[in-house]
């Protein structure tokens, strides 16, 4: 299976990242009474299209390949791929199409869960708001809005096809958004928001075979948010250190495979063979549960453990360490 990564090539302070946080909405069933008039979503999505930038990255003073980026605060703070901005010595940006080219500063970046924070100079720009990632249902309505093809900003629709999709092998830390909205190439970096214009995930990669469409995948936008502030506060994500590796015994059953017997978690009596039940009191399934969860914690911060030692169900307050 190919996965294809969104780049075309081409022939902070914590107090300055304001996230703009949305409002809970309910669902509604369409019900025909207004079928018979033009149905647009301009009025809805003009702040969130206004949000999303045009990115070109520059090696050597060579055009070398373009993206997509998201404003996220008003003094200049713009997320996007790591997979955009890697091997670029220079980064522009494009308020839209027809804006001159603004100079970016490279933040920091995140490989393992493909996000990057660059800033321009600017001030009192509009920055997107943040759904709440986790409160997403299949088959919502949602846009894309990116820089498909190097073309400017294109906008397409569609729904979430899938939720919560991990061990794709695309990237290191995966919880995943699929959708059937297109995603071209360009469109890397680029938001895919709700019907209210809400920022829900950061596109980034599609499954590219023949035969296969509609298959794209994003960043959630609560990963998004906790990877953003750490790069914009410290330049980088420093990851936590529980000190185990896993494994899936069964189906539904995930155990301990080695222990670095000088980790906290060998120190609070975690063995080899144990089962892992539950991270945060959310359930342990797969390998790929457990590594994202403890993907999104720094060090100094506790992770809730619940496992089972020789049959003994134990609960435990771990506070993570550093590599």
């Amino acid at each position: 299976m190919k996965i294809l990564l969104l780049t075309i090539l081409v022939t902070l302070t914590l107090s300055a990242f304001e996230v703009q946080k949305a409002d809970t909405h309910k669902r509604v069933v369409p019900n025909g009474q207004n079928l018979h008039k033009i149905i647009s979503w301009s009025g809805m999505l003009d702040d969130a299209i206004g949000a999303v930038v045009n990115i070109r990255i520059y090696k050597n003073d060579k055009a070398i390949g373009v993206g997509s980026g998201v404003i996220i605060s008003k003094n200049g703070y713009i997320v996007t791929n790591e997979h955009v901005v890697h091997r670029s010595d220079k980064i522009y940006v494009y308020l839209h199409s027809k804006a001159k080219k603004i100079k970016a500063k490279l933040i920091g970046t995140d490989k393992a869960n493909d996000v990057a924070v660059i800033q321009i100079r600017s001030h009192n720009l509009n920055p997107i708001k943040f759904a709440d990632s986790d409160a997403i249902e299949l088959t919502d309505l949602v846009f894309t809005i990116g820089n498909g093809y190097g073309l400017g900003k294109t906008v397409s629709q569609g729904i979430v096809s899938a939720l919560h999709k991990r061990e794709l092998g695309i990237y290191e830390y995966e919880n995943l958004i699929q959708t059937d909205a297109v995603i071209n190439p360009g469109n890397s970096g680029g938001a895919l928001v709700n019907n209210q214009g809400e920022l829900i995930g950061i596109n980034s990669a599609k499954i590219a075979r023949v035969g296969v469409s509609g298959i794209g995948f994003a960043i959630p936008s609560n990963t998004v948010q906790i990877i953003t502030k750490a790069i914009i506060e410290n330049g980088k994500f420093e990851r936590g250190y529980l000190g185990i590796s896993f494994k899936q015994k069964n189906e539904g059953i995930v155990t301990v495979e080695s222990i670095d017997k000088k980790s906290i978690a060998y120190t609070n009596g975690i063995r080899v063979g144990d089962q892992l039940i539950s991270f945060d009191s959310k359930e342990i399934f797969t390998p790929g549960d457990a590594i994202y969860i403890l993907g999104l914690k720094q060090p100094g911060e506790s992770v809730i453990i619940e496992y089972s030692h020789k049959g003994k169900i134990i609960n435990k307050i771990v506070r993570l360490g550093k590599r």
